[in-house]
């Protein structure tokens, strides 16, 4: 997700005949500012309790989250802000001064050919849409989708969805794992 995106399709790159599959959900592709082109941030859905029962030190997520529901709220809480509690802020300001890996993900050596699927959000002002799909060609075995009514919290903006493309996305992984063979109603394959 997001900058753990971009380094993960650093790994392909490198170390890409080891990988099984690849999920990039919201990733990061477009790593010099002057280059970037995201969308403005625009909200889709809103929950008047939503903005009412943000803390002072949540007010930033307004400008992030495009789906403004409690539901999204309570995840948001529960997975994100716990790791940005304990997230080294030095550390974090030097990787955003030097972001850059020492190629470009958009020119790998060679396709990846493992599963793969991308998931960018339409509404997504942190690391927007359009850069995700120029890497279309390097993946020929993946799936792009870019979904509306989900900004950079798409995993929980739009779940319904993302549950169904990842879990179709699982099982492509594990048809390869299986050399193309359909595992039986046991899990086993013949």
């Amino acid at each position: 997700m997001s900058y753990g995106g971009y380094l993960a399709q650093g790994l392909v790159q490198h170390m890409g005949d080891r990988i099984d599959g690849l999920l990039l959900v919201v990733p990061s592709v477009e790593r010099d500012r002057a280059r970037q082109h995201f969308p403005p941030h625009e909200v889709r859905i809103v929950e008047p309790a939503f903005a009412e029962n943000l803390t002072h030190d949540e007010k930033w997520l307004t400008d992030t989250i495009v789906v403004q529901t409690m539901s999204v709220l309570d995840q948001v809480r529960e997975e994100l802000l716990p790791a940005l509690g304990i997230a080294n802020p030095e550390f974090l300001q030097r990787l955003g001064r030097e972001n850059s890996l020492s190629f470009d993900v958009r020119s790998p050596a060679r396709p990846f050919t493992a599963p793969t699927l991308v998931l960018a959000g339409r509404q997504d002002s942190v690391t927007g849409y359009r850069e995700a799909l120029t890497l279309i060609e390097h993946y020929p075995h993946g799936t792009f989708a870019v979904l509306d009514s989900a900004g950079h919290m798409l995993h929980r903006e739009q779940q319904a969805v993302f549950r169904s493309l990842v879990s179709e996305w699982v099982d492509r992984v594990e048809i390869g794992r299986n050399g193309g063979r359909v595992p039986d109603r046991h899990g086993k394959t013949r």
